[in-house]
């Protein structure tokens, strides 16, 4: 299905990680095979990039084509101090055709 790569770290937060779920509608699509929620590790800051490539792998079959899965992220970073504190959230329409798809989310 795809990966989370990464994110530009949001000053001064150090050190970031991303929670991540899919949205759909039970009723119009059914879940084959995989997970529709997870969270990524912490990345520290190098470079200027947190680098993630979390996988998110995931089967659905759709019922109806109304109402078509998002994916919401969600995230957060550790400061100087250990402190949690939200650096950006979004939602993303998932493509509805095969073949690589490149994104990116400004916070």
């Amino acid at each position: 299905f795809g990966e989370i790569e990464g994110a530009v770290p949001n000053w001064p937060l150090v050190r970031l990680y991303c929670s991540w779920r899919l949205i759909f509608d039970p009723s119009k699509f059914r879940l084959i095979q995989g997970e529709t929620e997870g969270e990524t590790f912490t990345s520290h800051v190098g470079e200027g990039f947190c680098v993630w490539n979390h996988p998110v792998a995931v089967h659905l079959a759709p019922k109806a084509f109304q109402g078509w899965p998002r994916l919401e992220l969600t995230v957060r970073g550790k400061d100087a101090h250990g402190r949690h504190r939200l650096a950006g959230y979004g939602t993303w329409a998932l493509p509805s055709t095969p073949g690589p798809v490149e994104a990116q989310a400004s916070w």
